[in-house]
């Protein structure tokens, strides 16, 4: 993934999206772990499977963003090359 950002962002701003992505990486499994135990808590009660359909939800999310980005690098390298 930073190989390709790398290649989004002028070169001037590699470090400074570098170091967001960086502070982003770590501090999500905190910010993961209070999210999911709190849903977990909510709907254990009535639907303890929900935690699951959320992760669900989420990785497909994250799919759609992959695969929309390898098409609009695929597009913008294409368009590049035939300009």
């Amino acid at each position: 993934m930073r190989n390709k950002v790398s290649k989004l962002i002028p070169s001037n701003e590699v470090g400074k999206v570098f170091s967001v992505l960086s502070t982003l990486e770590a501090t999500m499994p905190f910010f993961g772990s209070l999210v999911y135990s709190n849903i977990f808590a909510a709907t254990l009660a009535t639907y303890p499977g929900a935690i699951f359909l959320m992760s669900a939800a989420i990785m497909l999310g994250t799919l759609l963003a992959c695969i929309f980005n390898e098409m609009y690098c695929r597009t913008k390298h294409l368009s590049i090359e035939n300009a």
